[in-house]
């Protein structure tokens, strides 16, 4: 990390760039894919509308982040920590992996999840309405008390 405020984080990638998290929902639409975020305390930022497509998540702190119409496309979420996040009309495919994953109370209403791997993944009270996982692998993935209908189509 090289700086932070209260409502943005200026990170480092692994070749020296620096880019931008914000929690400024006015600032949506940005790219970060491909991005590192592995292991990173990312809790309440925003990605809000941005391309995430290949970033890797993996083991980060990302409660109460909102992936809100973002680009989760090839994606990776293993045993990320996304208690409460918003993936809201968000978009992923069936190389996005939320293996492992604490996505209690999440949010994926109207979201776009055809085929994602959702193996032992924690879905306590997540909200699925409208969600489109037609293809989506959810073994041993724990759905107790799941909220709303999910749209297989």
């Amino acid at each position: 990390m090289v700086s932070s405020s209260r409502d943005e984080l200026t990170m480092l990638d692994p070749e020296g760039k620096t880019y931008l998290v914000t929690s400024n929902p006015a600032a949506a639409g940005a790219n970060y894919s491909g991005k590192n975020f592995a292991r990173r305390d990312l809790t309440k930022r925003s990605f809000r509308g941005d391309n995430v497509s290949a970033a890797n998540f993996n083991e980060a702190k990302a409660k109460g982040v909102s992936f809100y119409g973002a680009n989760v496309r090839a994606a990776s979420f293993v045993k990320t920590q996304c208690f409460g996040c918003s993936f809201y009309g968000a978009t992923g495919d069936r190389q996005s992996r939320f293996d492992n994953a604490n996505l209690g109370n999440a949010d994926f209403t109207g979201a776009r999840m055809r085929g994602a791997r959702f193996f032992k993944a924690q879905l306590g009270a997540a909200k699925l309405e409208g969600a489109d996982v037609s293809r989506a692998f959810f073994q041993e993935a724990k759905l107790h008390s799941a909220i709303g209908q999910i749209l297989r189509g």
